[in-house]
């Protein structure tokens, strides 16, 4: 288990552009386009504020999953609607490439519902997270966009929603969707302005 491990952690020493490459013209993946996005500049002392000190580990966890979706692109692969034969090849290319793979092609894929799911729960957390320092406004905004980004499709939950897409259009749809979301949640923490007085402390 411990050689399996270090295998999967290593791989050959390979750029992006290598790995994207590899991708494309040998396992049949396609990088559709992503969106224009816009930048944000979000600090510990803001996430500190908003959510509290003693939660800033986890609301960074949340800043970066909501990033990672917001700033991935949908990629189509060759074994829809075989999961289990992509399961088998995914774990082959984690064994043979190791990490630039997983950054490649598992953590921007937009269309994995393990990266929807992540990015859904971590905003979840940071909602309870305000409510419980009194912070009741940003609370109520991001539970508006939770409610959304779970139940996104006639009051059914987002992975049943997600499987029943039959099309490529419509998944794309379903994506942006997440998307826009995505951005009005940045957009919120970025520009928040706490109702209180915080006591500048150094957060380590």
């Amino acid at each position: 288990m411990i050689e399996l491990i270090n295998q999967q952690s290593v791989g050959p020493e390979i750029t992006a552009e290598e790995m994207d490459y590899i991708l494309e013209t040998q396992h049949g993946v396609v990088f559709l386009e992503n969106r224009p996005t816009r930048e944000y500049n979000i600090g510990e002392d803001t996430l500190a504020a908003l959510f509290g000190y003693k939660n800033v580990s986890s609301s960074l966890s949340f800043l970066r999953r909501t990033c990672q979706y917001y700033y991935g692109l949908p990629i189509m692969d060759q074994w829809e609607p075989d999961h289990d034969a992509r399961k088998r090849w995914r774990t082959e290319m984690n064994l043979q490439y190791g990490k630039i793979f997983k950054e490649r092609y598992e953590d921007r894929n937009q269309f994995r519902v393990n990266n929807m799911t992540a990015m859904i729960g971590w905003l979840e957390y940071v909602v309870e997270c305000s409510r419980n320092i009194g912070n009741d406004e940003l609370s109520n905004e991001l539970a508006k966009i939770h409610k959304v980004m779970l139940y996104p499709k006639k009051g059914r939950k987002f992975s049943d929603a997600y499987v029943l897409c039959e099309f490529i259009g419509e998944k794309l749809e379903f994506v942006e969707l997440l998307e826009d979301k995505a951005e009005e949640a940045l957009d919120l923490v970025s520009s928040y302005k706490p109702q209180y007085s915080i006591i500048p402390v150094r957060v380590f």
